[in-house]
């Protein structure tokens, strides 16, 4: 990445927050070329459109000789977008969430995002058959102004960043 590319991100900085991005306006803008080449390093697919076993194929060019592990981001769904639950269906089998959220820390040990363990079962529920497939979900937080002084979490639902592996 050219040192061109960079200066076209924008972040907006709060410098009186020590230098940390500042609320709900938070947004990175970049040129097409630049997210063009986020989208080579890990790209955009709805995985809930394909087997598990078929998206190493599409996995981004850091991933391409990975045998374990690939990454995407995943669109919010229209469903999930109106408030309901996201589908997390196949053809021929589904994604089962596994255990209780939980929660993702930063260094300095501030909560900034969930984590969702899925397994992939072939059939349909509830007699599906487990397999060695399993997805990490991501889901980032980002702060929302509240009436006391402390801002409160809230999930960004644009997009989550997904970790599939054997």
């Amino acid at each position: 990445m050219r040192k061109e590319e960079l200066h076209a991100i924008k972040i907006k900085i709060d410098p009186e927050n020590g230098g940390r991005r500042s609320g709900r306006g938070t947004r990175i803008q970049g040129t097409t070329r630049l997210l063009q080449h986020i989208d080579r390093v890990i790209p955009r697919l709805h995985v809930y459109d394909f087997y598990p076993w078929d998206l190493p194929q599409y996995a981004g060019e850091r991933c391409q000789g990975d045998l374990e592990q690939w990454f995407f981001f995943i669109p919010r769904q229209e469903k999930e977008a109106r408030g309901g639950r996201p589908s997390r269906l196949t053809s021929s089998g589904y994604w089962k969430a596994t255990g209780s959220p939980s929660i993702v820390y930063s260094w300095n040990n501030r909560a900034i995002g969930i984590k969702r363990t899925m397994v992939f079962y072939n059939g349909r529920a509830p007699s599906g058959t487990k397999t060695k497939w399993k997805m990490n979900e991501y889901k980032a937080f980002q702060e929302v102004p509240s009436s006391n002084s402390n801002p409160r979490p809230e999930l960004m639902e644009e997009l989550s960043l997904c970790r599939v592996y054997a």
